[in-house]
């Protein structure tokens, strides 16, 4: 079924369609392609055959890409010493941390924030804004938790600010410690689905 709601009504075609494609409960690494395919798939119906072959080509690649680098960042960013290194992680200050996850964000520029969650679902620490509620219930945390995989959510309204309108795509991995190999967090990250609609805004123009 196609996602319902006042918040779908508000998106741009290029938003829809790309949403429609990440209307899948998990993207492994393997499915990025045919997330690629999809979103164009759905974009063909609306451009001529012949003509516009070399831009969906190009669409096609320019989605790739731009979920292929999320899925990266999130493995990442689990990987960070600080994070996973017992003798890092004890001298480094919260202070420290947060000053890493918020080099990140701006490295990236697709990032409304990043938090790093202990087993129950609290902040261990997060990229500087508005405090993060309990995670423990939302669907990403609790599929990470089971599968110790990656995870990259639907397009959901948004966990830390539900009136806004834009919906938000989650990005999770667990974290591990490097001794031990024991997932002791789950880092998060989460992206605005506005990101997905300038990504096509190109190609709606055209």
């Amino acid at each position: 079924a196609l996602p319902q709601g006042a918040w779908w009504q508000r998106l741009g075609l290029g938003a829809k369609s790309t949403l429609l494609a990440l209307a899948l409960s998990t993207l492994p690494v393997l499915g990025i392609g045919a997330l690629a395919y999809q979103v164009v798939s759905f974009k063909t119906q609306q451009l001529a055959k012949n003509s516009q072959s070399l831009g969906v080509m190009a669409m096609t690649d320019k989605v790739s890409r731009f979920m292929f680098e999320r899925y990266g960042d999130v493995q990442v960013l689990t990987k960070l010493p600080a994070l996973r290194i017992a003798k890092v992680r004890d001298i480094t200050s919260v202070e420290e941390k947060q000053d890493v996850l918020d080099a990140y964000i701006q490295s990236y520029q697709v990032y409304d924030n990043i938090a790093v969650l202990d087993l129950k679902g609290n902040v261990i620490v997060q990229s500087t804004g508005t405090p993060i509620p309990n995670q423990k219930d939302h669907p990403f945390f609790r599929q990470v938790e089971r599968s110790e995989q990656p995870y990259i959510s639907q397009p959901i309204p948004n966990l830390d600010n539900p009136k806004q309108k834009t919906p938000y795509i989650y990005f999770a991995a667990p974290v591990q410690d490097a001794t031990s190999g024991d997932t002791i967090a789950i880092i998060r990250l989460a992206m605005s689905t506005q990101h997905l609609d300038n990504l096509l805004a190109d190609y709606e123009r055209n």
